[in-house]
């Protein structure tokens, strides 16, 4: 079974603290501290099924690479964009559709 330190680990509130940390160590331009943070709250999002948050962590991983990897700036993008479509939240469709388009502007300049 779960120990308590997995349950605690596991918790849809260690995910959003984990995510928001991540923004701001990406904020502060410590971008490996921040991707390592993402993850962990991802990992808990999928554990979980939990979709809204899930979607609100590959956009925030979407915006982490969008400077550094634009190949999984792209992935995560795409796939925060069908979470958002699934879900039918306008506010994600709008800011995934946002981001994908940037993306797609930042290739054509490239």
């Amino acid at each position: 079974g779960l120990t308590l330190a997995d349950t605690i680990n596991h918790s849809p509130n260690v995910a959003i603290a984990l995510n928001n940390l991540g923004t701001v160590y990406r904020l502060q331009g410590a971008l490996s501290e921040a991707e390592s943070l993402y993850h962990r709250a991802l990992g808990i999002a999928q554990h979980n099924n939990l979709h809204r948050l899930e979607c609100y962590i590959l956009l925030d991983l979407t915006e982490l690479w969008r400077d550094m990897d634009q190949k999984r700036a792209h992935v995560s993008g795409q796939q925060a964009l069908q979470l958002a479509r699934e879900m039918g939240n306008p506010h994600m469709l709008e800011r995934a559709n946002e981001l994908v388009q940037s993306l797609a502007i930042q290739d054509d300049l490239v």
